[in-house]
């Protein structure tokens, strides 16, 4: 950002921003996400064109084998170009995200990856819309590839307060249909497990675009704490607990984890869509981690 505009921020925000900036410029895996492609949130075309002559620096992942076996010498196949799309991230601001056993809580995690999300579309020069819900507030920026409004954005939720915990956001847990994106757009989903099941329209809805869900998950979900003496805060009872590390506690962990893994299964049912990050782990290295994933599944 320029200086005009830097020193208007508090010391705390601009070391972020600047922390997170810095951190992409240094990240060669962007630049090779998808290897000559421009853009890192899409593969290659998929639909056949021609076959021509391999040249040196060509995909090697192209040669038609048939082709070469028959005429003696390398032939590769080509593709039209993917039309352009839109990146829509959709980010529900649970309370449920307060939550964390370690340094950092799931939402400053959340709220990291979202920003990384922004400022890669910003810098590929794509087309980035989002939509931040909060409790009973709601924020939309309509997708655009102008980069003081993306950068604006990054540094609002930067700055964003957390939600109430006792107001909880029905559309969080509840997730409803997003209007206004266009067909085909990748759609990253950041939220915490969503209640109950899917509707029908919902499930229409998903297969006009690449849906992904993204959820942040604590080592204390993953299996029942042990040896923990000090009161913990459940921000979804809004009360202080402790634990006792015993049968019973992990059986009903055990039982309690099954669940929020049935449901995981019903909003996602496609596996290669349902992505899992460790609140403990390098943020940025495991969404780049998920757009090689998707890349190699298109």
């Amino acid at each position: 950002m320029s200086g005009s505009v830097n020193h208007l921020l508090d010391a705390k925000t601009r070391e972020a921003l600047q922390r997170l900036i810095w951190r992409l410029r240094g990240r060669r895996a962007v630049s090779t996400a998808t290897g000559s492609e421009r853009s890192i949130f899409r593969g290659r075309g998929m639909e056949f064109d021609q076959v021509v002559k391999y040249a040196f620096g060509d995909d090697i992942r192209d040669v038609d084998w048939n082709v070469t076996a028959k005429l003696g010498d390398l032939y590769r196949k080509c593709f039209v170009e993917e039309r352009e799309v839109v990146v829509f991230i959709v980010f529900h601001d649970d309370p449920a995200l307060q939550f964390g056993s370690g340094l950092r809580s799931k939402r400053e995690v959340a709220i990291e990856l979202v920003c990384y999300a922004l400022l890669l579309a910003a810098t590929k020069r794509e087309r980035v819309g989002l939509l931040h819900r909060s409790g009973s507030t709601e924020h939309r920026l309509q997708p655009t590839r102008d980069r003081r409004r993306i950068l604006a954005e990054v540094v609002r939720l930067l700055e964003s307060a957390s939600p109430p915990l006792r107001q909880p956001c029905e559309r969080c847990r509840h997730p409803t249909i997003v209007t206004g994106i266009p067909r085909g757009s990748l759609v990253l989903w950041f939220a915490e497990i969503p209640e109950g099941s899917p509707s029908p329209q919902w499930r229409a809805w998903s297969r006009h675009y690449d849906l992904r869900g993204l959820r942040i998950e604590d080592a204390w979900e993953r299996g029942a704490p042990a040896g923990v003496s000090a009161p913990i805060f459940d921000p979804i009872a809004d009360e202080i607990v402790r634990v006792k590390p015993d049968a019973a506690v992990r059986a009903a962990h055990e039982q309690w984890r099954a669940e929020r893994e049935r449901r995981w299964i019903n909003w996602w049912p496609d596996s290669r869509r349902r992505n899992v990050m460790d609140v403990a782990a390098d943020p940025l290295n495991q969404f780049i981690k998920m757009l090689k994933a998707g890349e190699k599944h298109r």
